[in-house]
């Protein structure tokens, strides 16, 4: 969370406990079995802008497109979303978003190859963000 202070943590990650990044990171290994790590963030164009500087590949989904079969199945979401990120720009991003739909909140998912390296990655991210 951006503060005056600036980037701070609100709570610790644990494991286990998001089956919504478990499905991302499952579908997102049908295609990479390099990305082994996962995490959401909230929208933010900055946070867009600064990813793309640090050349990372970004893709996104628009929720509003979704099939109603699709939506209307607990779980589908991600796996479709997947997929139409991939088609977005014909490769495996590293990092893919979306912008919500109605009761849906907008959000980007950062994939990495190891946790710890996707851990380092956040910090300095949070650490550009302080400086601002």
């Amino acid at each position: 969370v951006k503060t005056s202070e600036g980037a701070k943590a609100v709570g610790n990650p644990k494991f286990g406990c998001s089956s919504h990044l478990a499905r991302y990171l499952l579908e997102i290994h049908k295609y990479d079995k390099n990305k082994m790590a996962v995490i959401n963030l909230k929208f933010s164009e900055e946070i867009l802008k600064i990813l793309k500087d640090w050349g990372k590949t970004i893709s996104f989904y628009d929720r509003t497109k979704e099939p109603e079969e699709t939506k209307n199945v607990e779980g589908m979401t991600v796996q479709w979303g997947v997929r139409e990120a991939i088609k977005q720009i014909g490769a495996v991003p590293d990092v893919i978003y979306h912008r919500g739909d109605v009761g849906k909140e907008p959000m980007i998912v950062v994939f990495g190859e190891q946790a710890y390296n996707l851990a380092r990655l956040i910090v300095q991210l949070a650490r550009e963000i302080g400086k601002k």
